[in-house]
């Protein structure tokens, strides 16, 4: 992965961020060993808006391996809450009963903001066993 830290005043900044986003989203389409290591990777990049893109492109290598590392981002969470997130959405894609364990588990969850990102990814996701879930956690939060 390559990095472009320029001086700032005072610091560096890294300016290669989105080019190592859009580069993880082409890796990902190849699929395949090196794209999961590149995926991984990303999900450790220092730039959220990088392993944000990770998480979201976990989904287009289409491999039921790239599954693993999504469940390990949610398992872990990340400071960037929408990491966790798009990590669900790929989850869901790439393994709904795995996926709609997970988001079941963080809709029961205290915090208030996964809660949240948990019924988005629900909804996202489109699978019709994702309304359960939803039902439920709207009459445990009516009670």
């Amino acid at each position: 992965m390559c990095s472009s830290d320029l001086p700032v005043w005072g610091r560096s900044e890294d300016k290669a961020g989105e080019l190592r986003a859009r580069c993880l989203f082409a890796l990902a389409r190849f699929g395949g060993t090196e794209a999961l290591v590149a995926l991984a990777k990303g999900l450790a990049d220092p730039l959220p808006e990088v392993r944000a893109a990770a998480a979201q492109a976990l989904r287009g290598t289409g491999e039921a391996a790239a599954a693993a590392l999504a469940v390990l981002v949610i398992r872990r969470g990340d400071e960037a809450r929408g990491v966790v997130a798009d990590a669900l959405g790929s989850l869901l894609a790439l393994r709904p009963d795995e996926g709609l364990a997970e988001a079941t588990r963080l809709l029961r969850g205290d915090d208030e903001e996964l809660v949240e990102l948990a019924a988005l990814a629900l909804g996202q996701s489109h699978l019709p066993e994702a309304l359960t879930p939803l039902e439920e956690e709207i009459g445990r939060a009516h009670v």
